[in-house]
């Protein structure tokens, strides 16, 4: 692991070990409630803001790493990608453009689809993750049949891409 990568997963590290970042963010967020990565300079800004204002992109990623583990979906805007999250009763939204890959995040109302932060720094497994591991469950086990009756993984393979096709189709009827 080269020593850059190293350094960012040690901020990861830290990050999620205490508050303080968070904190910080609380405090921040009130005086200004949006913020890009490196853009801008703000009137006032102590040397530990301009630090944390460049580490949101350590933020994101920590957001990230548990939005895949737990099945959540990036939200996609305009020219870029964001997670909600919720933390001490505010809510944020944490997120990247798209080509220049600057980081930002806006202070938000909490909203019920937010992944809470204190699950995020415990690692807590969110229930829904459960149900949707159980049904993968449930699909590797059907797939295990098939082999075992002697379907070879490509037929499969392929055959599952037309069932997700048709489910997508279905999905996309029912929400019009």
């Amino acid at each position: 692991m080269n020593l850059e990568k190293k350094n960012f997963e040690e901020q990861k590290e830290k990050l999620l070990k205490n508050n303080d970042y968070m904190n910080w963010l609380e405090n921040f967020t009130n005086r200004y409630p949006s913020f890009y990565e490196y853009d801008w300079v703000l009137e006032g800004c102590s040397e530990e803001d301009i630090q944390n204002i460049q580490n949101i992109d350590v933020l994101y990623e920590v957001i990230e790493d548990y939005a895949v583990e737990n099945y959540f979906k990036t939200t996609l805007e305009n020219k870029g990608a964001f997670y909600l999250i919720k933390c001490n009763d505010v809510g944020y939204k944490v997120g990247m453009q798209f080509g220049n890959s600057k980081f930002y995040c806006e202070r938000t109302e909490v909203t019920e689809e937010a992944i809470n932060f204190g699950f995020i720094q415990t690692n807590t497994k969110h229930r829904r993750s459960y149900f949707i591991d159980t049904q993968f469950y449930y699909i590797t086990d059907a797939i295990n049949k098939l082999m075992e009756l002697g379907m070879d993984l490509d037929s499969i393979e392929e055959q599952l891409q037309i069932t997700v096709h048709k489910c997508g189709e279905q999905g996309n009827k029912k929400r019009k």
